[in-house]
This record gives C-alpha cells, sequence and structure tokens, in this order.
C-alpha cells in the first residue's frame, strides 16, 4: 500500500485520547515530529505534510469529532498529497469524498 501513497502511511489510534486540544498533539508524534513551542501542532502537521505524498489513518474519530474534524479541513486545503481515512462508530455527513461501505453482503 505504501507504493501507492509515495512516502509512507501513518496509523493514529484516537482511542486513548480524551482531551480534543490532544488530537493534533499526537498526530505530531504519529509522525515523528518534534513539538514546535513557536508553532501551533496542526501548523507544524500541515508544514510537514505540504510537500508529501501519504496516507494518514486517524482511528476512532467518534468522541472528538471538532478536533479531528478541525485537522482534517487543515490538512486538506493545505496537502493536496495527503489522504486520509477516518474511522467512526458514528455516522458523520461530509462534504469530503466519504467511502460508503455496503452492508448487503452476508457476514458483515
Amino acid at each position: 500500500m505504501t507504493s501507492e501513497f509515495g512516502d509512507d502511511v501513518r496509523y493514529v489510534d484516537l482511542a486513548p485520547i480524551t482531551d480534543p486540544e490532544r488530537v493534533p498533539v499526537t498526530v505530531v508524534g504519529a509522525l515523528g515530529l518534534l513539538d514546535q513551542p513557536h508553532r501551533s501542532a496542526i501548523d507544524t502537521i500541515v508544514r510537514h505534510l505540504s510537500e508529501r505524498q501519504l496516507l494518514l489513518v486517524l482511528d476512532n474519530c467518534e468522541h472528538l469529532p471538532d478536533a479531528c474534524a478541525a485537522l482534517i479541513v487543515a490538512v486538506l486545503d493545505a496537502c493536496p498529497g495527503v489522504t486520509m481515512l477516518t474511522t467512526s462508530r458514528v455516522l458523520k455527513k461530509s462534504e469530503r469524498n466519504p467511502l460508503c461501505i455496503s452492508t448487503r453482503r452476508p457476514g458483515i
């Protein structure tokens, strides 16, 4: 799968995060970046990803919808080479290409 996404595939598990402000900080860590005190975590992420081509997976977004949405919008607006896959147990409407999964097959 990494060949399809050039630079990398990164997975971020948000299940243990309870503070919405920790979402971007957690992603900074998952990307292997250092916290930059003079820059917001979202800005650090965007600057790092702006010239890269990768898949960023955010798992368990359901309990942090606003924080995840802010991060997703910032990254997708500024980083054309980034594809994001987010998971949630709660269905959210999105203007960004949602992935539809059919549940009509037996066993799903």
